[in-house]
């Protein structure tokens, strides 16, 4: 004989009297796979025994569908921000702090806890990523700030952002940023290293001409010029 689903929600009804639902797989009259939401619930009762159950059954297909796409997307846009080798930054409509990826962790080294949902825009933001803001020159692209670390340094960053809209409605904001710390200590050291050489190459002229006065001194010296 055919075997009875053991978890099927009308099985459910039937060993505890209570309304049962589940998602369920069929296919319709052309073979399209179908979902479907099953609701059961008890009928009647005689002795406290459930003698029949009543079976509803919504077409729930395309509802799952796209619960299913946008569960995909959202996945892949999460996983996209995770693996960013830029920081990333995002505030709310309120200007509270909802989005920090773990490259803007690494740079800022603020614990998530400490700063989503905690800090406001104004506190984080290069100063010059909120006066472009203000003044509605958005999108802001590739421009040189300083953000504060957890620990109050400013650290020199290249960086980008815009406002997050809908139609006309701004929903927040996000930067994109990259850690400038380690070209700038290069650059500083790049110039070091010129100042060094040009002062070597002073010092080596200077030693020249005293070495050219001083044979000059001892030649006159010698033939008693």
């Amino acid at each position: 004989g055919e075997k009875i689903c053991e978890k099927c929600p009308a099985s459910l009804v039937f060993k505890d009297g209570r309304i049962h639902r589940s998602l369920q797989e069929g296919y319709d009259k052309k073979g399209n796979k179908v979902i479907y939401m099953v609701t059961a619930s008890p009928y009647s009762k005689e002795e406290g025994k459930i003698n029949y159950v009543v079976e509803m059954a919504v077409d729930v297909t395309k509802a799952f569908l796209l619960e299913k796409k946008f569960k995909e997307i959202s996945i892949f846009q999460e996983v996209i921000i995770q693996n960013a080798i830029d920081g990333i930054i995002a505030s709310n409509e309120a200007g509270l702090i909802s989005l920090y990826n773990p490259s803007a962790k690494k740079i800022l080294k603020y614990p998530a806890n400490k700063i989503l949902g905690k800090k406001r825009q104004e506190e984080i933001y290069p100063p010059e990523f909120l006066a472009a803001l203000e003044s509605g020159m958005v999108p802001i692209v590739l421009k040189e700030g300083k953000i504060p670390d957890y620990k109050g340094n400013n650290i020199p960053i290249i960086f980008s952002g815009t406002k997050l809209k809908k139609n006309s409605q701004v929903l927040g904001t996000v930067l994109f940023f990259q850690d400038l710390s380690k070209l700038k200590q290069l650059e500083s050291e790049i110039l070091e290293a010129e100042r060094l050489a040009a002062v070597g190459q002073t010092v080596a002229g200077l030693s020249h001409g005293i070495k050219n006065i001083l044979i000059s001194w001892r030649y006159c010296k010698i033939n008693h010029i």
